[in-house]
């Protein structure tokens, strides 16, 4: 029994000295695929297994357990969903009904293994922390990158907290601005209406100032679309027990980030998707099959909403990443 305690402990010692299986396993760990992946891996890896002994062959088995774990799942929940890209955060016909979160678990799988793997291509001695991701507080929740629905606040206390967060945004926004931009006069009426809502103010007030907020964000070229609930505007963070965080818009949830780093543990992809910071270039296969480099981006000149640069600049980046992983073993 020391011998096979002995014997575990020096593989999985050579395993986490490896950063390609540390993060495979991790990831795998992570997720609970399939379940109890580690004690499952040490019977692959028995001495008595001759076959599974060497660590390439093993690391061959993590990439194809990696791999299995982003597989679309058959089934009506899932029917039209082609790639990643498809997964959605309710796939409710229904947008008055209960969310229908039958996506989520895939959508978690994709955004963890893509944080991890940013974390991976951002030096070759960075290391995805499992240790703060397996017990980060509250748990993770699936956050909308730019939310534009606020229905769901239905208490006076929530919406005097989004009006005062999102009369801020509006603030910087103004100081954006060049003199004489038609947005200004609209903006300066709502920053009025704004400060004079209260707790006693009524859910119509509420939704009329909220209406024309998201008129005005969505003015901007590129921020207008029912992206609502898309993988492009999907991200990983804790839930750090903030009810009105989810219901606020892409400038706002940017500032409560920034404040959030250094106190809590933000994943690296998620961090980098509110400073606006992806960047890279990708591999494109063209009609006459010949191939090419493509470079993309997030528009880090408007910071105060996610727009269709930032979205597909964001799926692209995930495309790179995830490539080594993705249709594997097909």
């Amino acid at each position: 029994m020391w011998e096979d305690i002995y014997l575990k402990y020096q593989r999985l010692k050579d395993w986490y000295e490896d950063r390609d299986m540390y993060h495979m396993l991790g990831y795998l760990i992570a997720i609970d695929y399939p379940a109890n992946a580690l004690e499952r891996i040490f019977k692959i890896a028995h001495p008595e297994n001759r076959c599974y002994r060497s660590t390439d062959i093993i690391k061959n088995v993590l990439a194809r357990l990696v791999s299995m774990s982003l597989r679309i799942p058959d089934g009506r929940k899932f029917e039209g969903v082609k790639s990643f890209e498809d997964l959605r955060y309710n796939i409710s016909d229904d947008p008055d009904r209960t969310v229908d979160t039958s996506h989520h678990y895939m959508i978690k799988r994709y955004l963890t293994l893509y944080n991890i793997l940013v974390t991976e291509y951002a030096g070759k001695k960075m290391r995805y922390p499992f240790d703060f991701h397996n017990t980060v507080d509250g748990g993770w929740s699936l956050e909308h990158i730019h939310a534009q629905n606020s229905q769901t606040l239905n208490k006076g206390w929530q919406w005097e907290e989004w009006i005062n967060n999102h009369a801020d945004s509006l603030q910087r926004l103004v100081k954006s601005l060049d003199e004489g931009n038609e947005l200004l006069p609209r903006i300066d009426n709502l920053i009025v209406r704004m400060a004079s809502f209260s707790k006693q103010s009524n859910r119509d007030e509420f939704d009329k100032i909220a209406d024309d907020f998201r008129e005005i964000m969505e003015s901007f070229p590129g921020a207008k679309g029912l992206y609502q609930d898309e993988m492009a505007n999907m991200a990983l963070l804790g839930k750090y027990n903030n009810s009105t965080l989810n219901n606020s818009t892409f400038d706002v949830k940017r500032q409560k980030v920034i404040r959030l780093l250094g106190t809590n543990f933000v994943p690296l992809a998620t961090e980098r998707v509110f400073l606006k910071a992806i960047t890279g270039e990708m591999t494109v296969v063209n009609e006459d099959e010949t191939v090419s480099k493509s470079l993309y981006s997030c528009d880090t000149e408007h910071l105060f909403f996610w727009g269709k640069e930032d979205r597909m600049a964001y799926i692209d980046d995930m495309k790179t990443k995830l490539k080594k992983y993705l249709n594997r073993y097909e």
